[in-house]
Order: structure tokens, then C-alpha cells, then sequence
């Protein structure tokens, strides 16, 4: 097992995995509680944007990032960027995101790609990136950024980007206002070298959990000591995305994270 480093990088919890004994709308004002000044989500399938806005105002809290609406999640859905027939679509959810984004001054909005459809590779490559550059388009003039995540293929074994090298190319490829969401467990998973990728610091926004498991650090065999010292090393300044099922409750699994900020605050 390894630990966690003590710096003082920036922390936000990821509500669409944490207090799901909660209603949605509910966990925003338990993260507060938890000490939290930032979360992240899912796109809340189930709830109105509106109301979602409310509870974000009501608990002061700042969003990292959010999901456009990728499918049913549930049912094995993870986008649809790589399907043109779907393109109305995309932009339809793409445009609900960003408005979503834009209220509660979120940076990023992050876009699923979708499972292999069984087309050649490099086609439904050419279709992400002119998805995400259309999403780009919809989201620069609202101050948001597109995010491309590659997911690992141990969890999801048709998900079309799962490389880090890849998930850059897209990103190069789709342009200007779109970005790399770097997240440590799938990348982990997937056996590259997360140290080593935190150092470049060609990504916009961060995701952790522990691996295998995908439970809180400490619980497997990232080395988040390393990691997290890159990311301070290298001046990353952006919120770091707790995207991890809890092994136990949610307020069990953040001891780690409670025991970094006293040893922050003691230090400092």
C-alpha cells in the first residue's frame, strides 16, 4: 500500500460517487459539511438543471468539472462522440452541459467517447474529433473547455480511447478548447506510469483513486506519494477529482484526506 503525500494541492469530492446513500441534490451540502470547497459530477441523469444550479448556489461550493450526458451509465453507456448518427444529439446534451457549467462557473465539461462501434479505429476517431470540436465551439464563448478522459479497458473493454498517447492525439487533433482530463487509476490500470505522466502537466484536470480497487488511496498500489509530489513539482494549480467508490462510507474513506489537511495546515 502506499499513502498519500502532504501538500497543499487542491481537493474536489466527485458526487456521483460519494454519499450515494444521499438524494443528488443532497450531496452537495454533505460535502460542504465534510470541509469540501469543491465537487464534481456525473451528468445528474433524474434532475432538472435548474435545481442542480440551486443546491450548487445554496452550498457555496465551486464545480471542477461535470459530465455531458453520456447515456444510461448503469446500463454500460459511456458516449456517443464516435457515432455520427447521434451528432443532434450531442450537441443537444453538449449544449445543456455547458449552459449548466457556465451558471455555476464550472471550467470544464467532460465528454465521454463512446464504446467501439466495430468500424475501423481511425473513422470513428475522425467523428470524435469533429464532435469535440463542434462541443468546443459550443462551450469557448461560455468560458468552458471540453475534456477527453481515456478509460481503462480492464473496467471497459470496448471504450474507444484508453492511452493516454491517444486520448493527447484527440485532443491536438479537436483543437482549441479541448483538453486532457488525466485520471490516475484508469491510466494506472492501463500500467502506464502515472508519475512520470503527471510531470508533463499537457492536462487540464485530475482524477485519483487507488488501484486495483477503485477505492480511496491507500487502499491499493498507486504510487500517490510520488504523484502527487509531480503534480506540486510541476506547478499543477487545478483541483485534484476524489473519483473513488468509498470502501466503506464516504466520511470512513476521507481519514487520508482529513489526516493530509491537518498535516498541511500544521506545516504551513
Amino acid at each position: 500500500m502506499t499513502s498519500p503525500s502532504q501538500t497543499g494541492l487542491k481537493w474536489a469530492a466527485n458526487l456521483s460517487m460519494f454519499y450515494r446513500e444521499m438524494p443528488f441534490l443532497d450531496r452537495f451540502a454533505a460535502a460542504a459539511d465534510a470541509g469540501f470547497d469543491a465537487v464534481e459530477f456525473w451528468w445528474p441523469r433524474g434532475e432538472r438543471p435548474e435545481a442542480v444550479e440551486r443546491a450548487i448556489l445554496a452550498s457555496s461550493l465551486s464545480v471542477s468539472v461535470l459530465n455531458i450526458d453520456s447515456g444510461d451509465l448503469e446500463s454500460g453507456d459511456r458516449g456517443f462522440l464516435n457515432r455520427p448518427e447521434m451528432r443532434r444529439e450531442i450537441v443537444a446534451a453538449g449544449r445543456t452541459a455547458v449552459d449548466l457549467a457556465h451558471a455555476v462557473g464550472c471550467p470544464y465539461v467532460n465528454s465521454p467517447v463512446g464504446k467501439d462501434t466495430g468500424l475501423p479505429h481511425e473513422s470513428q476517431i475522425d467523428t470524435v474529433v469533429g464532435a469535440l470540436a463542434e462541443l468546443a465551439a459550443i462551450a469557448q464563448p461560455q468560458c468552458v473547455t471540453i475534456t477527453v478522459e481515456p478509460l481503462n479497458r480492464t473496467d471497459h473493454p470496448t471504450y474507444l480511447i484508453c492511452s493516454s498517447l491517444e486520448g493527447r492525439e484527440v485532443v491536438a487533433r479537436a483543437g482549441r478548447g479541448v483538453g486532457l482530463l488525466y485520471d490516475a487509476y484508469h491510466l494506472g490500470m492501463m500500467g502506464e506510469d502515472i508519475v512520470s505522466g503527471a510531470k508533463g502537466l499537457d492536462f487540464v484536470h485530475v482524477q485519483i483513486a487507488d488501484a486495483p480497487g477503485r477505492h480511496e488511496p491507500g487502499t491499493g498500489n498507486l504510487p500517490f506519494t510520488d504523484f502527487f509530489a509531480a503534480l506540486e513539482a510541476g506547478g499543477y494549480d487545478g483541483y485534484i477529482g476524489l473519483e473513488y467508490a468509498p470502501s466503506t462510507t464516504t466520511a470512513a474513506s476521507l481519514d487520508w484526506w482529513h489526516r493530509r489537511r491537518g498535516a498541511v495546515v500544521a506545516t504551513s
